[in-house]
């Protein structure tokens, strides 16, 4: 079973589509990265942006860490019946080429990666990246970290623009030759932060799942 949740749309028909986010196991491995693939797709194609690789393969290096990851239970998905439609990893392992530029250093946080969604999700306006993003913040509420942090291409600013409108602050940024990510975003997780049915504008019930799709 997964944890229920509704889609927050943009202004439109007012339908509203039962979406399930599930804490992915790694025998879901397949529909993360065609998730992955799906967004690198459109990031290469509609927006000449090159963060991603075109293809999330199986057994390539970036697959095998994520099936770590899925083992660890820190990767989930959102699924509309058996169809995933966005994911996110959320961590406590920083990324060691940019441990050394967050403020305080990289303890007492949890890191986003991976956060994604399909071309169907962002034409429907469904807003995944924004609940995952809260979703995130969650998960680090309940493991009592203060921070929630990530790293991004430091050429795109309206990806910057973007974590910012959704509290996130420009932490600082580390220049890594083979690497076009390093600017470090993070956003402050506050002690006693409310669980999501008593916070305004976040509808979702979630109830955690052992990663269980069907």
């Amino acid at each position: 079973m997964g944890r229920a949740v509704t889609a927050a749309r943009c202004p439109g028909p007012p339908a509203i589509e039962p979406l399930r986010l599930v804490r992915a196991t790694p025998a879901m491995l397949p529909d993360v990265l065609s998730v992955l693939s799906d967004a690198a797709r459109w990031l290469r194609v509609e927006k000449r942006i090159r963060q991603w690789p075109m293809l999330f393969a199986p057994g390539e290096r970036r697959a095998v860490q994520l099936a770590g990851e899925a083992e660890r239970g820190h990767v989930w998905l959102v699924y509309r019946d058996d169809t995933p439609l966005a994911t996110v990893t959320v961590t406590p392992w920083c990324d060691p080429d940019f441990a050394h530029g967050w403020p305080g250093g990289p303890a007492d946080a949890l890191y986003v990666l991976r956060l994604a969604a399909t071309t169907a999700a962002r034409r429907e306006h469904l807003q995944l990246g924004a609940a995952l993003l809260e979703h995130a913040a969650d998960v680090a509420a309940a493991r009592g970290v203060s921070r929630l942090r990530l790293d991004c291409p430091r050429n795109n600013p309206r990806l910057h623009t973007y974590y910012e409108q959704h509290g996130f602050t420009r932490a600082g940024e580390v220049v890594v030759a083979h690497r076009r990510s390093g600017a470090l975003f993070e956003r402050a997780i506050p002690a006693g932060r409310p669980s999501p049915p008593e916070r305004s504008g976040w509808k979702q019930k979630f109830r955690e799942s052992e990663g269980d799709k069907r």
